[in-house]
C-alpha cells in the first residue's frame, strides 16, 4: 500500500536523531579523544552530520514542499456552518476583476471624486 503524495509528511524524527547523534559523538570525542586527533575527529563528525542533514533534506524535499503548500492553502480556506450545523470548508472563491484596471493591464477610465479621468 502506498501513500498519496498529499499525505506524505517530513520525517522530522530522523532529523532530530541526526542532531542528537551529532551532540553525542562530539561529547564522546571531548571525553575520550586525545590531543590533535580530537580536532580532526570533531571536524569529521561535523562534516558527516551536515552530509546526513543534506541527505535528509533531499529525501524529504517533496514532503516539505507539500507541507508548505498545504499550510498556505489551508490559511486561505474559510469555515462556515451549513444548515445542519456541521462545519465545512469553502472552496477558494473565484476572484473578481478589479474595476480600476482593464484586462490589458492599463489603468481603466473611471469617474470618481475628481470628476475627471485618471
Amino acid at each position: 500500500m502506498t501513500r498519496e503524495p498529499s499525505d506524505k509528511r517530513p520525517t522530522w524524527w530522523l532529523l532530530y536523531t541526526i542532531g542528537v547523534l551529532l551532540v553525542g559523538l562530539l561529547a564522546l570525542l571531548e571525553t575520550y579523544a586525545a590531543g590533535g586527533l580530537r580536532g580532526v575527529l570533531q571536524i569529521v563528525v561535523v562534516i558527516a552530520a551536515f552530509a546526513l542533514m543534506s541527505l535528509w533534506r533531499r529525501h524529504n524535499r517533496v514532503a516539505l514542499e507539500l507541507d508548505e503548500w498545504n499550510r498556505r492553502r489551508g490559511a486561505r480556506r474559510r469555515h462556515h456552518v451549513v444548515s445542519h450545523g456541521a462545519p465545512t470548508l469553502d472552496a477558494p472563491r473565484e476572484r473578481r476583476p478589479d474595476p480600476a484596471f482593464d484586462p490589458r493591464g492599463r489603468r481603466a477610465l473611471h469617474y470618481g471624486r475628481g470628476g475627471g479621468t485618471t
